[in-house]
């Protein structure tokens, strides 16, 4: 029995999507990413570019890819930007993604690049001795 339970556990690991390429869809916004959000957690890495989401949406995350999040050429500001951190603080470091691309959101200011710059200093202030 062990074996078998083993077995289908792997099997449902390998069958569990890991990467989702929405990009260019911008017919999916905020409204998209609302109804998605909840199905997100799963993945490594998600690529949402030029999907018409705005801080609004970016507010429905609650959870983010373990590798990976792009969001860039969207209609970001310093509060999606913020609500980013918060998670990427809230998160354990193994779990926090590793790449984050947010080019192309014309509407960060000096408050999202604080924002950000506070999480990357934790996250240097984490991996000294």
């Amino acid at each position: 029995i062990d074996k078998a339970l083993r077995h289908r556990t792997n099997n449902k690991q390998r069958n569990v999507l890991q990467h989702l390429d929405l990009s260019g869809n911008s017919a999916i916004g905020d409204v998209g990413l609302s109804i998605l959000a909840p199905s997100l957690s799963s993945l490594s890495t998600l690529d949402l570019s030029s999907c018409g989401i705005t801080d609004d949406g970016v507010s429905s995350l609650t959870n983010l890819p373990t590798d990976t999040l792009n969001l860039s050429l969207n209609n970001l500001g310093n509060d999606g930007v913020r609500h980013l951190t918060r998670l990427l603080l809230s998160q354990s470091s193994p779990a926090a993604p590793r790449r984050l691309d947010l080019s192309g959101n014309k509407r960060v200011g000096d408050d999202g690049a604080s924002a950000l710059a506070a999480v990357l200093s934790s996250a240097n202030q984490q991996q000294q001795p």
